[in-house]
């Protein structure tokens, strides 16, 4: 049936093309420049005056329709518009964000005789609220940070939150009981309705509205021309433009008349298929590949590298690095170093984005490598992909191999990416290593059938390997670890970075203009850039070329101050080695993102070397969201403030890089620019002004911290959701099957969360967090393996040397939603608290919680089955922990031990018959803290306002024994067993590594089989 409608539309089509409305054999068509004067509604050709193109409308009533389904390839409406851009992906379109132009000036075929109509659903072009003067705005949800959906029609008039559009009739929405819209794409106002460009509208959770043409065929807005007589045009068949409808699409519309010229496109629709090319399109890959940017892979094959690549692009010249002038981050050059050139940044270059602020390259490179699409294979043949060391130190966002398009899926992280991201299929990434990077070794979004064997990736800042909302994903006999241990900067650089492309165009614009500060003279908006860039560049040549600077001098002072990382750890909120996760960037609460993952296959891993030492910061907040900086960034009050103890003296004194985002905010107005900045009145009058009542009541208020729990702590620089150290991540996946692997080696070093801001909470409100999971501060927490929502099998798993130094530390945490089979399950080397004193531990309160040390803890609202031996298999250990802890080891909360959880059920496997070696809970000898998983008069809980719930523990106790004799039964099998047991826990895991001069040369790689002998070291 499927290629009878192909045949059919193709046959319709090329007799549309061919046919004319005069003469058949005619080259030419007759097209009119308006529907005022023609009589049959249908679909024609227009072409509104000489100097605008032809475009296809529906003819209503004498109106054209502005169907933007019509020209989804954006061929001809971009040149009758003003502008346009898309929001969060491109169901519709709408003028660019600072474009100020009304509907009836952003529509260029109108003048002010024009008259618009509006065509709900897209059906007839009838007259609306304001008659016919009547077009269709969109609601700001459509491309805003902001996610309001509450009406602004309100009987305060003179209210923020009043919107008077709200009061509109709405055409598509969404829409409460009473029938009151709260989000809607097609709001009826009048053509001559002016923009309200308020930038802090779009980041506080306002309402604005601008002109809209939608893509759904959900409203369409008419217009029509004041014309007295028909204008006609002949045109060439050749230039009549392809409209997006098929023949039968028209016909399933409902189209009355169709003319006969219509050029259909001879497709039935659906993606265009990859053709799996693996086999015969093979591409070499060296370093001549990666000069001057991202290798985007959009053909499919198998790509093999030839040589250890070490990413560098668009580095300066040597010899513009040896002059004694030289600044890595200087605004003055022609084009900025490190990052995508002037035309590679424009909307048709390879890296689109960098000075429009918008696109996937609006940061710089974030990727080494892209995979733009399907059937691909990367051989890294037994090298090395890498960051060269400066491009690493500049360019703070990387991931060696991204699996899409963007870094982020549209509407996510800390720039806007664009509206359509690109995810591979069919990848199989293979044999070699990933070094050096900034971010991630592998990193990918929306991802199906990937494969990554036989690959080590070390050196990371973030994580070794992510991928968000992927399905069929296998990733084995692989080394993920260490993390770099030497990063150099902290966050704030990485923000100074992405701001050095905003700088240059604020030297260009604003440089002479002066902003004043809160008790000092008025100051040149060039000399704010160049302190900046001055200190950027000292942190850069102190650790590149061993520049060392008087320890009196201020501005090194200041720039170690403000970039320095004294300890070589990631400051973020969060280190891992592996994250698989839900749809979404895995920054906020665990378990918040935790759809769309399925079929997840890990196997023969080891993972270690993960560490994390959080520096707090705190969110601050008004009634209206979060106040932020311009990339998301937290705005870090206690750094830029002389002293807090004392609020109603404070003074701004600033830092170079708080300064110039305060003079942007005084002097720019595009809100691609500003991007997520949002300073409230109270923070610019405290800034410029020194108002501390407004610092104090306003900025630092309680109703103005992000309430009602947790004040803003438990962030970081970043404004991320604080988890700690995770060597293994797992949220929200089906069909997982996780097996042989070995996670060690994994430390928290951040200091305990600050009480003195946010005072006692219970749970963080960040991003999503749900305090049944991060209870209290979670920013010390030290985790080998965390899952959630998952379900699937674990088995095989060993994890030892775990720590945290002022918090909670597990081997296995397995929180609410799971439904899991677990066996042989060895945990060992857990500690907790260890640098805390016994009295520092007596003195500990909420948020802060009493260090535990758990082998594996089960949480509440969750399904376990612990290895059940069905009486042939005599080597099946359930769960192995150490054997210091007091309680149930597996921190299971029975009712019996008061912990306060609820709806758990953990199945224990039956160690009776013939199977000896069956233990279905047990605990090594090294697992230490000041508070155990289970102890019962010490649990954590005691301060937390939780009830306990139905407990179900089952075990196979035929004998009908109590749960306490079953367990104690238990306990005398590991002291039978604990000998047998012991080799497995230490056992060595060993592979091959490939020598240098093994299956390298192009030789080798031309004769190879389908076996790789690249096998890492585990």
């Amino acid at each position: 049936m499927s290629a009878f409608l192909f045949i059919l539309a193709w046959s319709i089509a090329i007799s549309r093309i061919r046919a004319t409305t005069d003469d058949p054999s005619s080259e030419t068509v007759t097209i009119y420049s308006s529907c005022n004067f023609i009589e049959q509604d249908g679909l024609y050709y227009i072409k509104p005056a000489d100097d605008l193109p032809v475009f296809a409308a529906l003819c209503s009533n004498g109106y054209a329709m502005l169907d933007g389904s019509l020209d989804l390839s954006m061929t001809v409406f971009p040149s009758l518009i003003t502008s346009y851009d898309y929001g969060r992906d491109t169901q519709r379109f709408f003028s660019r964000m600072d474009d100020l132009s009304t509907f009836r000036e952003w529509w260029l075929p109108a003048d002010e005789a024009t008259k618009f109509r509006v065509a709900a659903a897209c059906n007839t072009c009838e007259s609306g609220e304001f008659d016919d003067n009547t077009v269709y705005y969109t609601d700001s949800n459509s491309f805003c940070f902001s996610d309001l959906t509450r009406s602004g029609c309100i009987d305060d008039t003179t209210s923020y939150y009043y919107h008077e559009e709200s009061c509109h009739q709405c055409d598509s929405g969404t829409f409460d009981d009473d029938g009151a819209w709260g989000t809607c794409h097609a709001v009826h106002v009048d053509a001559d309705h002016p923009i309200v460009h308020n930038h802090i509208e779009c980041v506080a959770h306002g309402l604005t509205f601008r002109p809209v043409v939608s893509n759904l065929r959900d409203s369409c807005t008419c217009y029509q021309p004041a014309e007295t007589e028909a204008i006609s045009y002949e045109i060439a068949v050749a230039d009549l433009p392809m409209i997006s409808w098929t023949a039968t699409q028209a016909q399933e519309y409902g189209v009355a008349y169709i003319a006969d010229y219509m050029q259909f496109t001879p497709v039935v629709g659906g993606k265009p298929q990859v053709t799996d090319n693996r086999d015969t399109n093979i591409v070499y890959l060296y370093n001549a590949d990666f000069l001057t940017g991202t290798y985007r892979i959009f053909e499919s094959g198998t790509y093999i590298v030839m040589e250890d690549l070490v990413f560098n692009f668009n580095a300066p010249s040597q010899a513009e690095v040896d002059s004694e002038m030289f600044s890595p981050n200087s605004v003055d050059v022609d084009e900025l170093y490190w990052y995508p050139s002037t035309a590679q940044a424009a909307v048709d270059g390879p890296y689109p984005g960098l000075y429009r602020y918008e696109g996937p390259y609006s940061l710089g490179f974030f990727a080494g490598i892209s995979v733009e699409t399907d059937y691909v294979v990367i051989d890294l043949n037994g090298y090395t992909l890498s960051q060269d060391e400066t491009f690493y130190f500049q360019q703070r966002f990387f991931a060696l191999i991204e699996l899409a398009s963007m870094p982020f899926i549209p509407g996510q992280g800390p720039s806007n990416w664009g509206p359509v991201i690109t995810s591979a299929s069919h990848v199989d990434i293979i044999n070699g290593e990933l070094g050096l990077t900034s971010h991630h070794g592998v990193h990918g979004n929306n991802n199906f059938y990937v494969n990554i064997d036989n690959v080590n990736a070390g050196n990371f800042d973030v994580a070794g390997m992510q991928c968000n909302a992927c399905n069929h994903v296998s990733i084995t006999n692989c080394v993920i670890g260490p993390q770099n241990q030497n990063i150099p900067v902290l966050g704030r650089y990485a923000h100074a970075r992405a701001f050095v492309p905003r700088l240059k165009q604020l030297m260009t614009e604003h440089g002479d203009e002066f902003v004043t500060f809160d008790e000092r003279e008025p100051v040149l908006v060039s000399s704010l850039v160049d302190r900046l860039i001055a200190q950027m560049d000292m942190i850069y040549h102190h650790f590149i070329n061993d520049a060392q600077y008087d320890d009196d001098d201020d501005e090194w002072i200041a720039a170690k101050t403000l970039f320095l990382n004294p300890t070589g750890w990631m400051d973020g909120g969060t280190s891992y080695g592996v994250v698989i996760g839900g749809a979404g960037a895995q920054v906020v609460g665990i378990g918040s993102r935790s759809q769309g993952t399925s079929d997840v296959t890990l196997d023969n891993l080891e993972i270690f070397g993960v560490g994390n030492k959080l520096i707090e910061k705190i969110k601050f907040a008004d009634g209206d969201g979060a106040t932020r900086l311009m990339f998301f960034d937290a705005i870090d009050w206690m750094a830029v403030s002389d002293q807090l103890e004392d609020k109603t003296t404070s003074n701004y004194i600033g830092d170079a890089y708080t300064d110039c985002i305060f003079a942007v905010d005084a002097v720019v107005e595009s809100w691609y620019y500003l991007n997520s900045l949002y300073i409230t009145q109270y923070e610019e009058a405290y800034v410029f002004d020194g108002d501390n009542d407004a610092f104090v009541n306003n900025v630092f208020g309680t109703g103005n911290i992000r309430q009602p729990q947790i004040g803003g702590c438990g962030t970081d620089i970043q404004l991320h959701s604080s988890k700690g150290a995770i060597g293994l991540r797992i949220d929200g996946v089906q069909q997982l099957v996780a097996s042989n692997i070995y996670i060690h080696d994994v430390v928290n070093w951040a200091d305990l969360g600050s009480q003195e801001w946010c005072g006692a909470y219970t749970g963080l409100d960040v991003g999503g967090e749900d305090p049944e999971i991060q209870y209290g501060f979670s920013g010390t927490r030290s985790h080998g393996m965390v899952v959630d929502f998952a379900q699937g099998t674990l088995s095989n798993i060993q994890i030892a040397n775990v720590e945290s130094w002022n918090g909670e530390a597990n081997g296995m945490t397995i929180y609410k939603g799971c439904e899991l089979s677990v066996s042989n399950i060895v945990v060992d080397n857990i500690h907790a608290g260890t640098q805390l004193s016994a009295l520092d531990v007596q003195q500990l309160a909420l948020p802060n919680l009493v260090p535990r040390a758990c082998g594996v803890d089960i949480r509440a609202d969750t399904i376990v089955n612990v290895a059940d031996a069905d009486g042939d298999e005599a080597d099946v250990v359930g769960i192995m922990n150490g054997d210091d802890i007091s309680g149930f080891e597996t921190c299971l909360d029975v009712l019996e031990s008061d912990l306060r959880r609820a709806d758990t059920i953990v199945n224990v496997a039956d160690a009776g018959g013939d199977d000896a070696d069956v233990v279905g809970i047990m605990n090594g000898d090294d697992i230490s803290g000041f508070e155990t998983c289970l102890d019962v008069l010490e649990s954590r809980f005691e301060t937390a306002d939780l009830h306990a719930g139905n407990v179900e523990v089952v075990g196979k106790n035929s004998n009908g024994w109590s749960t306490w004799t079953w367990l104690s039964m238990i306990l005398i099998v590991i002291v039978i067993v604990s000998l047998s047991v012991h080799h497995w826990s230490k056992k060595e895991r060993k592979g091959d590594a490939m020598t240098m001069n093994e299956y390298k040369t192009l030789d080798d790689v031309q004769s190879m089989d389908n076996n790789s002998e690249y096998t890492p070291l585990l």
